[in-house]
């Protein structure tokens, strides 16, 4: 553990003397700080970072709305799967963001105390 935040911390540094490193920095330290760290605000906002770049990989946009969704911000994450599934590029990302957007608006449907998410979950649901 220490070694993985001692790699993010750097990779922070890094990112605050050259704000245009590509996708590539901030998706390193976020997927540290995602599977190795598991503090997964931190992973979010790296994945964010990531997210500006346009040449940026499929997995980047998946991995920011997970991160987003452990993270505690269940809005932005359902939107974010419902961009994956409706920009999917092959059935095999279609399937996914799919399975995820569901799975997350089953469980805003069920456990959020906020109506206007619960009805846009609503919604997403009953267009899948």
């Amino acid at each position: 553990i220490e070694k993985a935040e001692a790699v993010v911390g750097l990779i922070e540094r890094a990112l605050e003397y050259n704000k245009d490193t590509g996708w590539e920095l901030p998706f390193f330290a976020g997927f540290i700080s995602y599977f190795q760290l598991k503090d997964y605000e931190l992973a979010a906002k790296f994945f964010q970072i990531s997210h500006q770049y346009p040449d940026r990989p499929p997995h980047i946009d998946r991995l920011l709305a997970r991160s987003k969704s452990a993270a505690g911000y269940e809005k932005e994450a359902l939107e974010l799967w419902a961009v994956i599934y409706k920009e999917a590029e092959n059935s095999t990302h279609r399937s996914l963001g799919a399975k995820f957007l569901k799975q997350l608006a089953q469980k805003i449907t069920q456990e959020s105390k906020d109506e206007k998410l619960r009805l846009r979950a609503q919604e997403i649901l009953n267009t899948l």
